[in-house]
């Protein structure tokens, strides 16, 4: 099993299912789902990736989806992030489950 799932959100509709398919293998296993939310941006030029996403509205959304997911009963923590890393960066597997793309630790 996994000890570990990374889902990440967007505060968009589909939000809902990523963390219900998240849910039911996180709890089975006993373990932690990281919710990961990057802050969205724009490319301009020498000025790098510049916020268009303010940093305590994209706080709160990791914030609200950790405390759903506790109050679910699965162990959450919470990352905000304003770049993506590949799953293999991160020390993590992808894996394909019921249709979606996740990250995830293999128990050993």
């Amino acid at each position: 099993m996994f000890e570990s799932i990374m889902t990440a959100v967007d505060g968009s509709e589909y939000d809902g299912k990523a963390l219900a398919t998240t849910k039911e293998p996180a709890k089975l296993a006993e373990g932690t789902v990281r919710v990961v939310h990057v802050r969205e941006g724009d490319f301009i030029g020498r000025a790098g990736v510049v916020a268009r996403e303010e940093h305590d509205e994209a706080s709160k959304l990791v914030d609200q989806t950790v405390a759903e997911l506790v109050a679910a009963g699965v162990k959450a923590t919470g990352r905000l992030r304003s770049s993506i890393e590949p799953c293999g960066a991160q020390g993590l597997d992808l894996i394909r489950f019921d249709g979606q793309v996740a990250c995830a630790d293999h128990a050993a």
